[in-house]
């Protein structure tokens, strides 16, 4: 077949499959010139030597193939065209590769320096970094845009093999590792900050927008190192997926703990420890109304207040602070912020409406536990402040330290807010929904003020049993939602 597709010559795809690895490829195969894509499964690969160049060819595919350090490496510098490289074999194949014990990832992205996409298996990252790497490769790989790379954790060559390829690839969008553990060797004694972020000042993922890692052991802490390191040199990164094989509900749960409590942002600000509540109020002599959350309250306050500012904040009426009352700091600073703003008109709750609309505002998300008056009230207004939004999602849950507040049975009835006007919502979505009377009556008022709404989605809370949901549809058939969209769309999930 190979021979007499190579008269024609005008064949641009060819994939190859076979159940004998020692089949030997014939000399026609190396005639097709036109080709653009290759895909070997389970074969001998060996160019002859009156081989000339594959031209065209930007995108190859080795399966379990049998070639040579040589060969390979004739093979890729004759491509000069090549964008895409999957090599993936199994231990006897890489052997005989290695046989040749001269060609490393240095020698191989030499070769190919349009690279896009580069994928390596396990075996071949095993062989080609042998020898290590240096800290960064004397060309950038410029067209580098997606990365996946089968590395183990436990072997000093090929973390820095992958940390090289990194660095030097500025352009990257994706990258994709598949971590493990060879069980043969001791995890090596690395130093703590061995991943650190700031010894890698150089290291610049300006373009990065996914990184997924996937993990077959848990017993893997350089990984999530690697993780946390990859995470602060990607200013656009939008999705990170750790996908987990053979890991404990416990290491699990340890693994994300670790993850979870790396807040880079406030770490920062601890470091620095640099800017405190006095500067943040002289940077905003205008301030009107000031809200801060725990964090923030904790490392703005570091240092304690003076009894008063310097200058007073006149302008500033809504004051709104999460104070730890046994940090005598925070209390501090609450008490010199109140002393120094003589037009405070309110404390720790939210006006009816703020005092300037919100025009920018289209995405609103929000915690809002439905047994505390105040969190009620400050979601309303910040929804009757924003006359351009167009999605919300509230996540409800209960305070169970805090008693459900007696509030009247039409405190969010749609009569009650003829200055709600949400025209331009599309989707609104709610999260932790348990039936109770406030949730249902607010999913009413948002819908009935919402003329052009699109879609709503309430997701149950996990202890909402089936008898539970049964009833909430039974009344909700019985006394529908009011609906000023007649487009708008009611959904029920489980979580």
């Amino acid at each position: 077949i190979l021979s007499y597709l190579s008269k024609g010559n005008k064949l641009k795809q060819l994939a190859f499959f076979n159940d004998n690895r020692s089949y030997k490829l014939p000399a026609s195969f190396f005639s097709l010139q036109g080709l653009e894509s290759i895909h070997l499964q389970y074969c001998t690969f060996v160019p002859p030597l009156t081989f000339n160049r594959f031209s065209s060819l930007t995108s190859l595919t080795f399966v379990h193939v049998e070639v040579s350090a040589q060969m390979l490496q004739r093979f890729l510098s004759e491509c000069p065209l090549l964008e895409h490289i999957h090599l993936n074999g199994y231990p006897q194949c890489i052997e005989f590769v290695e046989k040749g014990n001269k060609f490393t990832f240095v020698d191989l992205l030499r070769c190919v320096p349009l690279i896009k996409n580069l994928n390596i298996s396990i075996y071949y990252m095993k062989y080609l970094c042998a020898g290590g790497m240096p800290h960064k490769l004397p060309t950038s790989l410029v067209h580098l845009k997606y990365l996946f790379l089968k590395v183990c954790m436990t072997e000093q060559n090929e973390i820095s093999s992958a940390l090289c390829m990194i660095r030097s690839s500025p352009l990257l969008v994706k990258i994709v590792f598949l971590m493990y553990d060879n069980k043969g060797l001791r995890i090596p004694q690395t130093s703590i900050s061995f991943l650190d972020p700031e010894d890698y000042s150089n290291l610049k993922l300006d373009h990065l927008d996914m990184f997924e890692i996937k993990m077959v052991s848990s017993k893997l802490p350089l990984a999530m190192d690697l993780v946390k390191l990859i995470m602060a040199k990607s200013p656009v990164l939008k999705t990170v997926r750790i996908e987990l094989k053979d890991v404990s509900v416990d290491d699990e749960v340890k693994m994300l703990r670790d993850l979870l409590g790396y807040q880079q942002g406030i770490e920062f600000v601890e470091k620095g420890n640099k800017f405190t509540f006095v500067d943040l109020l002289r940077c905003v002599p205008l301030i009107i109304t000031l809200n801060i959350s725990v964090y923030y309250m904790k490392y703005l306050c570091a240092g304690g207040m003076p009894h008063k500012l310097p200058t007073s904040v006149v302008h500033l009426k809504y004051l709104f602070l999460d104070v730890c009352m046994t940090k005598q700091n925070e209390i501090s600073s609450a008490l010199c912020m109140i002393r120094s703003s003589p037009l405070l008109v309110k404390i720790g709750g939210m006006p009816h409406k703020l005092p300037t609309s919100l025009f920018r505002l289209k995405y609103l998300y929000l915690h809002v536990c439905l047994a505390e008056k105040n969190e009620i009230s400050s979601a309303l207004c910040m929804i009757k402040s924003s006359p351009f939004l167009e999605e919300i999602d509230f996540l409800m849950y209960d305070n169970e330290k805090v008693p459900a507040q007696q509030t009247p049975t039409n405190f969010l009835e749609p009569e009650n807010y003829p200055d709600m006007n949400l025209d331009y919502l599309v989707a609104f979505w709610v999260e932790n929904f348990r039936n109770l009377p406030l949730e249902v009556e607010f999913v009413k008022l948002i819908m009935a003020k919402s003329p052009v709404l699109k879609k709503v989605q309430i997701k149950l809370n996990n202890k909402v049993s089936v008898d539970e949901e049964l009833k909430m549809l039974k009344d909700m058939l019985r006394l529908p939602f009011p609906r000023a969209s007649p487009f708008a769309e009611l959904s029920i999930v489980r979580p």
